[in-house]
């Protein structure tokens, strides 16, 4: 007879942001023992928790996990990993993903006496170069959202009904599958709830049981907390385990219902014809997550309680153990396991006050142990209170070259800084007919357009928009600009139908009030050795800016800096860093982004045929769709003769990038835009004084 395969998993995480650590004995009681109760009575259910979890419930309460050793002895209940603590993989380095999987398998068998097999991706939120690193880890399979990964790779709907294989970044590299379902586990939680009756449940699983053919479903695989307890409420039990025990005993009745736990329906499935690699990510998201689109990967990147900064404090602690390590300091477990935690995904959205004051207290542990640990190494120096790297790096970001002109003489003028500017001949600004000189960078000016240039880069800003960059060439590679601004009217579209600046900023609030930095400015150019700097003084409705570009004599890499003394800036979106492409230089049929999002290596994508809108907003409320991880700090585009890398210095404010691309008629648009801050329901930070964000541009030829 043919059934319907369910199988239910409860993830449990004492990490959960709304959950104060005086309430871990209270939520282990009610919602962490009723999961033990339902196998010990012979339900088939799995259990999932990262380790830092299982060890504060081990320590709370070690005879939870003494009886849960009894049953995972027994066969009578599943235990499913996820590494050390809950964190976005794909938004953070590689070695750190590395090194939660590895702690994570560490703690399972000094508590469990075992390793799991199966893992439950973070939040659901997964890129394909995690494929590698959950294998290196041991795991043969991971649970993973259907709903969005299948609306952009439009799966025929079979695939849902069985286990199948994620493929990986690399050709030929999969993993074992299980679908987890945001509508299926919202479904259970609403009977539980009392929203929807067990008839009513129960004709919902029965519309995806097919006479004749053996399918697999998920019944639930979510959160353990929302039952029996309230996080940021604090409830008490309310029979929510109990209707859960009644629900799954009767749909146990059911003849059409088979019930079985994870690795069961692993085994079951693991010669049915129906498996096969799929792609969970897609061009479109890059990242794909669970649920509804207001649940993105910017919920835990630019958003909550300032996570921004956050990531680039996690980001700068990970550089230290790093460089630490490859100076042959053995840093202990402890260092990296802070690290993992401070790193997870809770302290990134509705963080309760209690968990925002360990965090900092952990952050703060962490500088100073890790400081400690390069002062002895000879990596840092201390100076008075102050520890300050002693890499030989050039304090010059303290204090850009307007800012000490601004100092000297209280004008945003030329002065004994500045150098002479040749004026060009009208036409003749951004030509390559300039004269070019020899080892130097020349320097063009008219009314409107300032011009510089060396034997390698070509770069046109506008003096009536910000410094906003007009042209960008990288000569060894074209002489036509790779980069620049594209004109109202350049498109036929009317959906198209606005001047496309590079290289500015643009902030929108709450209330949907835009401000740029596209004002009259005042250049200031200064000159040494090593290149010419072009900066000027923007002030903005929402803060002083301080815009700085750096051209250098010799090579082929263009920069430019933006510091930021914010005026009490709360929860908006603010996106810096923008670059257009010049469409009519690449090959459309070609076109290609690359990063690495956490996983193993560079993930390819095309861009041909596709529409990319990852800064649109998805409501009033959630002001972006999703976003790359790019956690190398960069991202490359091109087609087959040539690509442009860009990339970021996430020292002060980690921002992550964002593309829209469409394509009109012969044409194409394709911008990347840098995300320094984002609202959504989490948002809730403000920003005072300077900050400090700054990006690369390179290119080079592929044939």
């Amino acid at each position: 007879m043919s059934r319907l395969n369910l199988y239910t998993l409860f993830h449990c995480n004492l990490a959960f942001s709304l959950i104060s650590r005086e309430e871990f004995p209270d939520v282990i009681k009610n919602c962490y023992w009723p999961i033990l109760s339902l196998a010990g009575e012979g339900i088939p259910v799995g259990i999932e928790m990262p380790a830092w979890t299982l060890r504060e419930v081990h320590g709370l309460d070690p005879s939870f996990t003494v009886r849960l050793r009894e049953l995972l002895s027994a066969g009578k209940i599943s235990f499913i990993g996820s590494g050390y603590a809950q964190s976005i993989m794909p938004l953070i380095p590689t070695g750190v993903n590395r090194r939660n999987l590895k702690l994570g398998n560490k703690y399972y068998r000094e508590i469990l006496g075992l390793t799991p097999s199966i893992a439950l991706v973070n939040e659901q939120t997964f890129s394909a170069g995690l494929v590698g690193l959950y294998k290196e880890a041991g795991y043969r399979a991971i649970i993973m959202d259907w709903n969005n990964c299948s609306r952009h790779n439009g799966y025929e709907q079979e695939l849902l009904y069985s286990p199948q294989r994620a493929s990986g970044r690399l050709s030929g590299e999969s993993i074992g599958l299980l679908w987890s379902n945001s509508i299926a586990f919202q479904k259970f939680g609403r009977c539980v709830h009392g929203e929807l009756s067990t008839a009513e449940y129960k004709d919902y699983l029965l519309s995806h049981y097919r006479e004749g053919t053996e399918r697999a479903f998920v019944t639930y695989s979510n959160d353990a907390e929302v039952f029996d307890y309230k996080p940021g409420l604090g409830k008490r039990p309310r029979g929510d385990f109990e209707r859960i025990r009644g629900l799954l005993k009767e749909l146990m009745k059911e003849k059409k219902f088979a019930f079985l736990r994870p690795e069961e329906l692993l085994h079951k499935f693991k010669d049915s014809a129906r498996i096969r690699p799929v792609r969970l990510e897609s061009t479109e998201t890059p990242i794909v997550c669970k649920k509804q689109e207001r649940y993105n990967p910017l919920r835990w990147s630019v958003t909550g309680r300032d996570s921004a900064h956050l990531n680039a404090r996690c980001l700068g602690l990970y550089k230290r153990l790093t460089t630490l390590g490859e100076s042959g300091v053995n840093c202990e477990d402890l260092l990296w396991e802070m690290l993992c935690e401070v790193w997870g995904s809770d302290f990134r959205t509705n963080t309760a006050d209690d968990k925002l004051a360990y965090l900092n207290e952990r952050l703060g542990w962490l500088s100073f142990e890790t400081g400690e640990l390069m002062i002895k190494a000879g990596l840092l120096k201390r100076q008075g209170a102050l520890v300050l790297e002693n890499a030989g790096a050039a304090e010059e970001s303290v204090e850009s070259s307007a800012e000490r002109v601004l100092s000297a003489t209280g004008t945003t003028g030329l002065t004994a800084f500045s150098v002479p500017i040749k004026r060009a001949a009208a036409g003749t600004v951004g030509g390559r007919g300039m004269g070019m000189g020899r080892g130097g960078v020349d320097i063009y000016e008219d009314t409107r357009r300032l011009c510089l240039s060396t034997e390698s880069l070509e770069i046109e800003l506008l003096k009536d928009r910000g410094l906003a960059v007009n042209s960008l060439s990288f000569l060894k590679v074209s002489e036509r600009p790779l980069l620049g601004t594209l004109e109202h009217g350049y498109f036929d579209s009317i959906e198209l139908g606005a001047d496309y600046f590079s290289g500015h900023l643009i902030h929108t609030d709450r209330a949907g009030t835009k401000t740029t930095d596209l004002l009259p400015v005042q250049p200031l150019i200064t000159r040494d050795e090593s290149g010419v700097s072009v900066s000027a003084v923007i002030d903005t409705a929402i803060g002083r800016l301080v815009k700085e570009y750096r051209i250098p004599v010799h090579g082929e890499e263009f920069s430019i800096r933006y510091r930021f003394n914010a005026r009490g800036l709360r929860a908006s979106s603010l996106r810096l860093g923008i670059f257009t492409f010049m469409p009519e230089v690449f090959n459309r049929k070609d076109m290609w982004f690359e990063t690495v999002n956490g996983g193993t290596g560079p993930e390819r994508f095309k861009l041909t045929g596709r529409t990319l809108a990852h800064e649109k907003p998805v409501s009033p409320a959630i002001s972006a769709s999703t976003c790359l991880g790019a956690t190398e700090g960069w991202v490359s585009f091109g087609d087959k003769q040539k690509s442009i890398c860009i990339s970021s210095e996430r020292g002060f404010v980690h921002t992550f990038p964002m593309i829209n691309y469409r394509e009109c008629g012969e044409k194409f648009f394709l911008r990347l835009y840098h995300s320094a801050g984002e609202v959504d329901d989490t948002a809730y930070w403000v920003w005072r004084g300077m900050n400090e964000m700054s990006f690369k541009v390179s290119a080079k030829n592929l044939s």
